[in-house]
């Protein structure tokens, strides 16, 4: 890890992806409708509630896509831990090359604790009501 920003820069979904897959969602609607015949009941209804799903589709989508975002960043972020770990555990490993080790270690730690502070700061900390 080079900076402290790598670690939470490579985990930020883009959400462009998911507002694609919500207007394809509208999209098929509005294709549903127009086939069944946009003047019959289910026709209108389909076209009535192409946008709602067409919105709730896009936020399903990047709510899928931060959760696989936010494994998969824990899934590397361990993988490279057991990593560091076995290789501390090695006795074949000099003094001085696990002393390096070591400063890895605490650098992807820092990463870590950096990156979930920053994620508190993007949603924002409640404040407390003032003791009167």
């Amino acid at each position: 890890m080079t900076s402290d920003a790598t670690l939470g820069d490579t985990a930020k979904p883009k959400p462009t992806g998911a507002g694609l897959g919500g207007v394809g969602a509208g999209t098929g609607l509005v294709a549903i409708a127009q086939t069944v015949g946009p003047s019959s009941t289910l026709g209108i209804i389909l076209l009535w509630i192409a946008p709602t799903v067409s919105f709730t589709a896009g936020v399903a989508f990047y709510y899928i896509q931060v959760q696989a975002s936010r494994y998969f960043e824990k899934r590397l972020i361990g993988n490279a831990k057991k990593t560091l770990e076995s290789q501390l555990d090695n006795t074949k490993t000099s003094d001085e090359h696990k002393t390096e080790i070591r400063k890895m270690l605490e650098d992807l730690e820092r990463s870590v604790a950096a990156a979930e502070l920053e994620r508190v700061r993007l949603i924002g900390i409640p404040q407390r009501p003032s003791e009167s």
